[in-house]
Parts: C-alpha cells; sequence; structure tokens
C-alpha cells in the first residue's frame, strides 16, 4: 500500500509537472522539482535516499521562485534539508478508502456534485477560500493554474458541489483515484457536503481503492468517513508552517 501511496502522488505531481504554466527540472533520473507560479503549489519529488547535491539543485531552482513543499521518505537524513535551510512544515497523513465501507450517512441529497468542463475560474475562487484565501487575494496565476489543470481532462477532474445553486465545495480526482483540493467554503461547513463529495467520490471510483495524504485539518473527517491511516509524510518547506 505505502508503494501505492507514493506512486499516486508522483501521478499526480508528473501531472502538474507537465502543465504549460509550469517550470521543471529533473533531480538525476528520479526525480523533479516544479514551479507553477503559485506559492506552495510547487513540489519536490524525490523518492530515495537524499544527497548534498540534490538539495543544492532544488534550493537554486528555486530561489527565485516561490515557496514549495517537499514530502520525504522516511529514511532521509533530514540534517541535508536542515542545513540547505529548509524547516521541517509538518505531516502529511497518506490514508485509504475502500469505498464498499465507507460511511455516508451524513449525506445532504440537497447538495448537487458536477464536474467543471468550462468554467474554471469558479473552481479556483471556491478552492481558494475554502482554504482560507478572500476572493481579492486569489492572483490570475493562480486562475491560470487552475485553467491549466482543468486542460488536462484525461487524467484530472475537477468538481464543485452547489447548495441552493451556490458554490459549496471543491475536490480534485485524478485518473488513479487519488483525491486532491478537497475543501468546503467556511459559510456552507457543516451542512453534508464534505460527505456528499466523498460520497460521489467513492462513485467515481468505481469500487477501486481510493487514497489522499490529509493535512491535520482534514484528517478527522477522512477518519470519520471510513479511511484508514497508513503512514505519516513528513514534509519540509522554506515555510515554517504550511498546513
Amino acid at each position: 500500500m505505502q508503494n501505492m501511496i507514493w506512486d499516486e502522488l508522483k501521478f499526480f505531481l508528473t501531472r502538474l509537472k507537465s502543465l504549460h504554466v509550469s517550470e521543471s527540472i529533473n533531480l538525476a533520473d528520479k526525480g523533479f522539482c516544479f514551479s507553477v507560479g503559485c506559492e506552495l503549489e510547487n513540489w519536490v519529488y524525490w523518492p530515495d535516499k537524499l544527497a548534498g547535491k540534490i538539495a543544492d539543485e532544488v534550493m537554486k531552482f528555486f530561489s527565485t521562485r516561490e515557496s514549495f513543499m517537499w514530502p520525504i521518505y522516511d529514511d532521509v537524513d533530514t540534517k541535508i534539508l536542515d542545513s540547505a535551510g529548509l524547516f521541517y512544515a509538518g505531516d502529511l497523513i497518506a490514508m485509504s478508502l475502500n469505498p464498499d465501507k465507507a460511511i455516508t450517512n451524513k449525506v445532504n441529497p440537497d447538495i448537487k456534485i458536477e464536474r467543471v468542463i468550462n468554467n474554471s475560474r469558479e473552481w479556483a475562487v471556491t478552492a481558494g477560500i475554502s482554504f482560507g484565501s478572500q476572493e481579492n487575494e486569489i492572483t490570475q496565476k493562480y486562475f491560470d493554474f487552475v485553467d491549466a489543470l482543468n486542460q488536462d481532462r484525461e487524467n484530472i477532474a475537477l468538481y464543485l458541489a452547489k447548495l441552493d445553486d451556490k458554490p459549496a465545495g471543491n475536490f480534485l480526482f485524478t485518473r488513479k483515484n487519488g483525491v486532491y483540493y478537497f475543501g468546503t467554503r467556511p459559510e456552507f461547513r457543516r451542512k453534508g457536503v464534505a460527505a456528499s463529495m466523498m460520497a460521489e467520490i467513492c462513485k467515481l471510483s468505481h469500487g477501486n481503492i481510493i487514497t489522499l495524504q490529509a493535512t491535520p485539518m482534514g484528517y478527522k473527517f477522512y477518519k470519520s468517513f471510513g479511511f484508514d491511516e497508513l503512514f505519516a509524510i513528513k514534509t519540509y518547506s522554506t515555510e515554517k508552517e504550511i498546513f
């Protein structure tokens, strides 16, 4: 299962790396790092033991770019990251769900889930607000990033949840059953939005295992829905706190 989590994360990050808004470099023959021009939408993927040379390449690439996240394997020597000027920024919790075991008693039948085809801006605004931004703080670069995401429709699908025809929540679902950017606007919380979105994800999975990397904020919800905790993924960044 651990390999399944890392393989899906690599698949998703590879899709981000391939977007037309992305700048990237390859790290030896196993990893890569990229920037899409938005703070904390930029990543490092390096699934092996770490060498100082790799850390130097990453820091050089991001020296004139935005903050980034670096999820690391358990056996990485974090002293190398510390000496490069990075901070331990918290854990992502790798989780999985067998859709047949999902707990769906809090679904709100009034909530409609729809795939975003044309209006990616509405999804971008909803996602930005769901994760703590004000609408006037959402940058054009973020709109461009989301629009680029929405163009990779073979591998990535953006979904909006609506209540009374108003955008209430959002998520991204990959071709390999990975969940990302799962959030609910503050004014719609505790109304069954998150449960309704997750029930839709279970349908979209066609019975296959669903995976995600939970932040501390989302962890309790995912557990309550039936997700199993697998392992913690340490993350490093130029920021001290990113979750």
